[in-house]
């Protein structure tokens, strides 16, 4: 019997993986997808025939909003007024809203993007910030956060509804933090491990640290990044292999 797992993946963010086919095959094997707002990479084009194509094989579809960093990828702090972040933040998720909704279907949630979203998961503050931007736009959108963190946390204490996010492409840290991308072991390639690590989720809401500890965790739904190069491997793998258990 199939076991349920909700899979999402980042998306619309390299235009060569689409023109490939690619990032096509791969919406396949996910679930949900969140399509980049423009301001860390991607293009309206790429934007929308994503969406196009998400509407049309019926999944969920959420913004993925960043700083507005496209030489960092959205994947460094950028220090900005606060009203200049959310006026950037509330514009983001808007154009993918309007774009879905303009193409006949319904945003589904926000997952902000890196550096935003990693801060969010230790910064209280920031998540709250997050948060108000999100309930600005649609206050019944589903936000995905780092499971277990403080920033999930202030989104369910702002009233938010939230989906507890674990990576199964990501090495941990014993804090429940993600392995910086810069040290060694931070990625994980193989489709075999990144099976094994949203399994032991599944089965015992535990997951191990790089460092060899054990840590609680559980989630509601796993995350595979669209510009890994594994990516379509890993989801085809995961996918298959969950429908036969």
């Amino acid at each position: 019997m199939a076991r349920s797992i909700n899979i999402n993946c980042d998306m619309g963010e390299i235009q060569d993986s689409w023109d490939s086919g690619r990032d096509k095959t791969l919406l396949n094997y996910v679930d949900a997808v969140n399509v980049c707002c423009g301001e860390h990479a991607g293009n309206h084009l790429l934007i929308e025939e994503t969406i196009k194509h998400a509407i049309k094989l019926g999944l969920q579809i959420g913004a993925h909003p960043s700083y507005p960093d496209r030489e960092n990828f959205g994947r460094k702090v950028l220090r900005m007024p606060i009203a200049e972040l959310k006026d950037s933040l509330r514009e983001q998720i808007l154009y993918i809203k309007n774009l879905v909704e303009l193409n006949g279907g319904k945003l589904h949630h926000v997952k902000f993007h890196g550096a935003l979203y990693n801060e969010a998961a230790v910064n209280p503050e920031v998540a709250a910030l997050l948060a108000d931007v999100t309930k600005e736009v649609d206050d019944s959108l589903i936000l995905f956060g780092l499971a277990q963190s403080k920033g999930v946390t202030k989104y369910e204490e702002l009233g938010l509804k939230v989906w507890q996010e674990v990576f199964a492409d990501r090495a941990y840290e014993v804090s429940g933090s993600l392995r910086d991308r810069n040290l060694e072991g931070a990625l994980i390639h193989e489709p075999q491990k990144a099976y094994e690590q949203v399994n032991m989720v599944l089965e015992r809401s535990e997951l191990v640290s790089y460092s060899g500890e054990t840590l609680e965790i559980s989630g509601d739904t796993f995350c595979i990044h669209g510009d890994a190069e594994n990516a379509l491997i890993i989801a085809q793998f995961m996918k298959e292999s969950f429908s036969q258990t």
